[in-house]
């Protein structure tokens, strides 16, 4: 149905409605006359003592001027006391003559008090003739004449007045049930009993009255301050009644109001609030100025609503901390028997906690008919905006206290925890047989913190984190796992070949350049791949085997790994190791084994060099080669270096003591040099075990030297200040400059001995061996060369002119017992030999 269409059928219907009621005015009021005219025309007063009518018709007035209200099942209900002097009319008044004072009554409320429309009036003029005819008929049909002022007279007075307003009940449900289509049968039967309770109340008391006023007229003046101050007395209670309940009703509303989050239908609890406060409408305006905002809108009759754009009379809620309240129009115009539509009922009040605006509740309309919204009103749409404000606080700290929880502050993406439960979501899900992990780190991080700082690391990884969510596949999960590691959980079971498909494929989406503080950084990745339930069947085991796979693809071709059941076996040896090197240190289960250094021209021993072992109570002999960088990596290589420097320490000082003169060496590791203490370490133990610091030398690797050159040379400078040697070991394998070996304040180059194996068959082993020790000769620095271990490999060095050897050719590393009766034979022997000379 089109809107003109639709208009057109609104405007037939309206106006049907009013003829109807304008003939069944016109039906009422030709009753009425035709009973004035007929029976009513010669009835004389049934007690033949008459009232003055004009008093009567005062007080007809006053009742209809100001009816009882109630509020029955939340609905306002009136209720006028015209039965009280209707009844004392019936006995001190002419038939025709109450019936007119009655319509004079209602005419004159109607015009003047209220302002009825013309229908409006006329209707209530005619049914309150009528309903008065009607009394007057039944009490005269049924009145006694013999007992007028007796109890037998009761019955005919309940009867008139009890038909008289069923017949008004009825009329009045029949109109409104025309124009609005919402009076119900049920609703008609709950008003009845409250009806005929006021009209038996109002037709008990003045039936009480009526001897009163028959004896004593001038009891008139105490009925009618009995009835006033009755009235009064009522309508405070009443007001303080509707306060109680309104209060137990906040008192329920508040104990069950919990947080209120944004997620939440507010559609049940606004419209209980609309029930507390007795509103037609209800809205709660959302937001804060200058942002988006959100109204929720709940009615009476069930209906709701959402919309983003509230009205400017709402919007500028926002923003005010004072309350609104703008009373009902009297006197309003009526539309037939319609409610007017735009009578301005309204409460506004903000919804604020003591530090923030939240937004705005409109109560609009009070239900029924009794008043409009008060002062009382208005504090208690207050106090309800106040506990929603707190419910609303809370439920917005509690968001944010599990956004915190499961969001990482950074990026904004899902953190470890809500990675796990996502994991578990997946691997649990009976439509996904599975679910695959790449674990991402980034590779060189630190190294853009420690140039460009963390601001600049900061940037780095939302950039990363936003990349990661604009390629994540849909149906995928991308979360930031902690520091420089990142996840991307893909659903469904994947072969090896597929999963690393995926891999790359976010491997290059992912990296890059990227530009930061002016610099251009590039991303490069890691990423390693755990397939469940193949590798995993649970959250933990499958993020703790992606990240194993990590490790060993930052060492992979193509920086991308699938873990593999040997990497569990290498991290459970690896535990043991730390686990049991921690042990052995403190427990001094270390061994230090000694390989001596000897000149090449003279044969002398120059030096004793410190190798450290360690057999394992369970795993058997390990290799340096594998637990020191595990000491490295732990944390311990500061304890196993200063083990290693008491022992060899202590050999020297008791070599010496025995007159055998020889120095010792000791290796440093690249995490020693950025030891702060390892200067006081290394003096302490000097000054402890009372050995000389000349025959100490400290031997650094080459590319231990060249990770950082500069603070290197520089503690190279404070440990020579010591007195201690230093040499370079494995000269040749790394990646050294000439301009800083020049500045390096060593005093030895240890040639390494991947170029001493070959060196009889390999011309460019030679070659390499000859430039060291040209270039040592040339810097003034001592050559050894390592792994000496064929007498043709010596001769050859010697060629070269390289000074000092070690190597099997000699002797193998030895304990100290075996080192010290070894040097005792060698001292023995060059004593005898220098005798002998």
């Amino acid at each position: 149905m089109t809107p003109p269409v639709r208009a057109l059928v609104s405007g037939v219907r309206a106006r049907y409605r009013d003829v109807t009621v304008w003939c069944a005015t016109a039906a009422m009021a030709s009753v009425v006359v035709a009973v004035c005219v007929g029976p009513l025309a010669h009835g004389r007063v049934a007690t033949g003592r008459p009232l003055p009518w004009a008093a009567f018709l005062v007080v007809f007035a006053f009742a209809q001027a100001f009816p009882l209200w109630f509020e029955y099942h939340r609905q306002a209900r009136m209720f006028c006391i015209d039965q009280l002097p209707t009844v004392i009319a019936l006995y001190y008044l002419a038939p025709r003559t109450l019936v007119l004072a009655t319509i004079g009554a209602t005419l004159f409320n109607g015009s003047v008090v209220r302002r009825w429309t013309p229908l409006k009036l006329l209707f209530n003029v005619s049914i309150q003739g009528l309903q008065t005819a009607v009394a007057v008929l039944v009490f005269r049909a049924l009145l006694p004449t013999h007992d007028l002022l007796g109890a037998r007279a009761w019955p005919a007075a309940f009867s008139a007045i009890l038909a008289s307003d069923l017949l008004s009940t009825l009329a009045v449900a029949g109109v409104i049930t025309l124009y609005n289509r919402n009076q119900t049968v049920s609703e008609i039967k709950q008003a009845l009993p409250l009806s005929a309770a006021v009209a038996v109340v109002s037709t008990s008391l003045a039936l009480v009255a009526v001897p009163s006023l028959y004896s004593v007229p001038a009891t008139a003046w105490a009925l009618v301050l009995f009835v006033t101050l009755g009235l009064v007395g009522f309508q405070g209670f009443n007001r303080l009644a509707a306060r109680h309940r309104a209060l137990d009703r906040l008192y329920a509303l508040t104990r069950n109001l919990g947080p209120v989050s944004a997620s939440d239908d507010l559609v049940p609890t606004l419209d209980e609030l609309r029930g507390l406060v007795q509103a037609d409408h209800l809205e709660l305006l959302l937001g804060v100025p200058g942002r988006a905002v959100q109204v929720t809108q709940v009615s009476e009759d069930g209906s709701h609503a959402q919309q983003e754009r509230p009205d400017d009379g709402l919007l500028a809620a926002l923003g005010s901390t004072r309350s609104l309240l703008t009373e009902r129009r009297r006197g309003a115009p009526w539309s037939g028997f319609r409610r007017p539509r735009a009578t301005a009922d309204t409460m506004v009040v903000s919804l604020m906690t003591t530090e923030n605006m939240l937004g705005a509740i409109r109560a609009t309309q009070r239900s029924g008919q009794v008043r409009g919204f008060d002062r009382g009103d208005l504090r208690l749409l207050e106090t309800v905006a106040t506990q929603l404000a707190t419910a609303i606080e809370k439920g917005r700290l509690i968001e944010g206290l599990q956004h915190a929880a499961t969001r990482d502050a950074l990026t904004g993406l899902p953190n470890l925890d809500s990675l796990r439960q996502l994991v578990a979501a997946m691997l649990d899900s009976s439509a996904n047989s599975g679910a695959v992990v790449l674990f991402i780190d980034l590779d060189h991080f630190q190294d853009v913190n420690d140039t460009l700082g963390h601001d600049a690391g900061d940037a780095l990884l939302r950039e990363l984190a936003r990349r990661l969510g604009e390629s994540a596949p849909t149906g995928s999960a991308a979360a930031r796992v902690g520091g420089d590691q990142f996840a991307l959980l893909l659903p469904g079971a994947a072969g090896s070949e597929v999963a690393r498909l995926a891999a790359h494929a976010v491997k290059s989406r992912l990296e890059g350049p990227v530009r930061l503080a002016e610099v251009s950084a590039d991303i490069r990745l890691s990423i390693g791949i755990a397939r469940g339930p193949q590798h995993g069947d649970d959250a933990a085991t499958l993020l703790r085997r992606a990240e194993m796979a990590t490790t060993a693809a930052k060492a992979a071709d193509g920086g991308i790994a699938e873990w593999d059941p040997e990497y569990e076996r290498q991290g459970t040896r690896r535990l043991q190791l730390v686990a049991g090197l921690r042990e052995a240190l403190v427990d001094n289960q270390l061994d230090v084994y000694y390989q001596p250094k000897l000149s090449l021209a003279s044969g002398d021993v120059m030096g004793m060099e410190a190798l450290v072992r360690w057999r394992h109570p369970h795993l058997g002999a390990i290799s340096p080669m594998e637990f020191v960088p595990l000491a490295e990596a732990s944390g311990l290589i500061p304890a196993l270096t200063t083990n290693v420097m008491r022992q060899a320490l202590d050999a020297c000082r008791s070599w010496h003591d025995r007159g055998m003169a020889v120095g010792v060496s000791v290796n440093l590791s690249a995490r020693s040099l950025s030891d702060g203490a390892l200067m006081g370490q290394v003096a302490a133990l000097l000054t402890a075990t009372g050995t000389a610091a000349r025959w100490l030398t400290l031997e650094l690797t080459e590319s231990s030297v060249m990770e950082n050159p500069h603070r290197c040379t520089e503690m190279l400078r404070q440990l020579r200040s010591l007195g201690v040697r230093l040499a370079i070991d494995d000269f040749g394998t790394g990646y050294s400059s000439l301009t800083y070996v020049k500045g390096l304040p060593v005093h030895e180059l240890k040639v390494d001995k991947s170029f001493v194996t070959e060196l009889g068959i390999d011309g460019p082993d030679r070659a390499v061996v000859r430039a060291v020790v040209n270039l040592a000769q040339s810097l003034g620095l001592i050559t050894v060369a390592e792994g000496v271990e064929e007498p043709g490999q010596a001769s050859i060095l010697e060629e070269l002119g390289v000074d000092e050897v070690q190597g099997y050719l000699y002797a193998k590393p030895m304990t100290l017992q075996t080192a010290t009766g070894w040097l005792h034979q060698r001292f023995v022997t060059r004593a005898t030999r220098l005798t002998g000379a």
